[in-house]
């Protein structure tokens, strides 16, 4: 039987990391709309190319989701798929894979195909992926006991992030400009993350760069285990607060490994340059 992973490009896992002999790994890209121009967040896209377009726009700019389509051609392509997308609360992503799903089973009956509804974005999906390739390897594990397990360790994961510009949030409309303006003035940054059912949540607001560094690893401990658990942060351009907060986490927690991963371009649109996300 022939198996894959499907994700959305919300998912910031290194196709290299994703992909091994035994499991194919597909992305499907969404499409970031920057003023006039539309970028595919696939392999070919220069992050940082459209980031400086995104900083020179002044019109509106926003995000739109694979089409069911989209999802159907990987789907045909295995006897079995997992697919994982970014929270049904955020974007259209996981609707079209469940249509998707749904034309292909209706096509071929005795493939098998479950789509995952991460309730969160970016590192948390990765972790997924992750997670899926160690249950899929589990020759013990048949497609019927990943699907069980997969959801319970869905249900384990948290997620915080840390923005340094508002600019992405303002301009796709999730922030007033005032706001914005008045956040950067005073230095605050807001440690956000998933609320458990797929939306955004405000946890804290500090300020300086450091203090927030800081709070936002004591903050994981605070709100779930840490032991022998995978960390996965992500960043945009900003390695070096990565690896501090990755240092951090290593001095207060034991967590079973630490990794750190460039954003793609969706996690970046919304994150902003020196945006930072960690999940666990």
């Amino acid at each position: 039987m022939t198996i894959q992973i499907v994700a959305d490009s919300g998912c910031d896992i290194p196709l290299k990391l994703a992909w091994d002999k035994e499991i194919n790994f597909t992305l499907i890209p969404l499409t970031l709309n920057v003023g006039e121009k539309s970028f595919l967040d696939d392999e070919k896209l220069n992050t940082m190319t459209m980031l400086n377009i995104f900083k020179e726009t002044k019109g509106a700019s926003s995000t739109a989701c694979p089409s069911p389509e989209a999802f159907a051609e990987s789907f045909r392509l295995a006897d079995a798929t997992f697919a994982v997308t970014m929270s049904s609360e955020l974007s259209g992503t996981y609707q079209s894979a469940v249509i998707a799903r749904d034309m292909v089973l209706a096509e071929f009956p005795d493939k098998k195909i479950h789509v995952i509804n991460s309730l969160a974005v970016c590192s948390s999906e990765t972790l997924i992926v992750m997670k899926l390739k160690e249950l899929i390897n589990d020759k013990n594990n048949n497609f019927e006991t990943i699907e069980e397990k997969i959801e319970e360790y869905r249900k384990s994961l948290s997620l915080y992030f840390l923005i340094h510009s508002f600019e992405s949030l303002i301009k796709a409309g999730r922030m007033s400009r005032i706001s914005g303006m008045l956040a950067t003035a005073l230095s605050i940054f807001p440690i956000c993350g998933d609320n458990g059912e797929g939306k955004i949540k405000v946890y804290e607001k500090v300020r300086g760069t450091k203090t927030a560094l800081s709070r936002m690893v004591q903050m994981l401990g605070e709100r779930a285990p840490t032991e022998g658990r995978k960390l996965v942060i992500t960043h945009c351009n900003n390695e070096e607060n990565a690896n501090i907060i990755k240092e951090l986490a290593e001095k207060m927690y034991n967590f079973k490994d630490i990794f750190i991963f460039p954003m793609r371009g969706l996690s970046s649109f919304y994150a902003g340059d020196k945006g930072l996300i960690v999940s666990w």
